[in-house]
């Protein structure tokens, strides 16, 4: 039977220049083999397709902005979950509050960013860029308080800054993901990794791999250790 591969791509599929062309390779074989590829990402349409460009990833869905947006390989939309338009502008107010500490902010869209919001753009999902500071999770506790019946927020480390993005209380990776094989309509073996907040119901939903790297920050009762995409395709014979 054919597995279907879904990786996070920051911290999992992407951790070096040089372990990415590895992995681009060891997916190429496993797609020779039968098997189905999906990134399932935080990113953006137009970020992910900077990587895609960058590094000509091969794939055959994405699940971007952290399960708002379900594309196939020619990217058309299989499934939006939008952000409720009649919270934005509560939730604008709210982040008001951390102006001083905010560095940046996005509104995204299906195909398109922007700085400020447009009532008449669907929104998937919105981030604010933060400094690395341990008060953004009180922040995110402020905001998942206020918005529990609308949103679910989470925080992604990177390296020099907190990313904090929202997104609707509808989705998660693994809503997106079961979403997607129900679109597919044939049965699977679902192999899942990633690293961050954002890919927890994704890696519990599906017994999942946890890349060692993962962000330390997050509460996690998960053993299925991995030390690379190598690991996991060899040991679960995918090549």
């Amino acid at each position: 039977m054919s597995k279907v591969l879904i990786f996070d791509y920051d911290g999992t599929f992407y951790r070096s220049k040089e372990e990415i062309k590895i992995n681009i390779e060891l997916i190429k074989k496993a797609k020779e083999n039968g098997h189905i590829f999906v990134v399932a990402t935080g990113r953006s349409y137009s970020s992910f397709m900077k990587e895609v460009e960058k590094f000509q990833i091969v794939y055959d869905y994405l699940i971007l902005c952290s399960g708002g947006l379900i594309l196939d390989r020619n990217h058309h939309i299989i499934h939006a979950f939008n952000m409720e338009h009649e919270r934005m502008d509560s939730l604008t107010l709210l982040m008001n509050n951390y102006q001083d500490l905010i560095i940046s902010n996005m509104f995204i869209s299906t195909f398109i960013n922007s700085k400020t919001y447009e009532p008449n753009l669907d929104i998937l999902k919105v981030t604010y860029n933060f400094p690395k500071i341990d008060t953004v999770y009180q922040i995110k506790e402020s905001i998942q308080a206020d918005f529990n019946d609308a949103f679910k927020v989470y925080v992604i480390p990177t390296h020099t800054e907190n990313l904090v993005e929202i997104i609707s209380n509808k989705t998660d990776k693994a809503v997106a993901i079961q979403y997607l094989l129900n679109w597919i309509n044939k049965k699977h073996d679902i192999i899942v990794a990633g690293d961050s907040e954002n890919d927890l119901e994704m890696i519990e939903t599906f017994n999942g791999y946890l890349m060692s790297n993962y962000d330390k920050n997050i509460q996690v009762n998960h053993t299925k250790i991995a030390t690379s995409i190598q690991y996991i395709l060899d040991l679960e014979n995918i090549i």
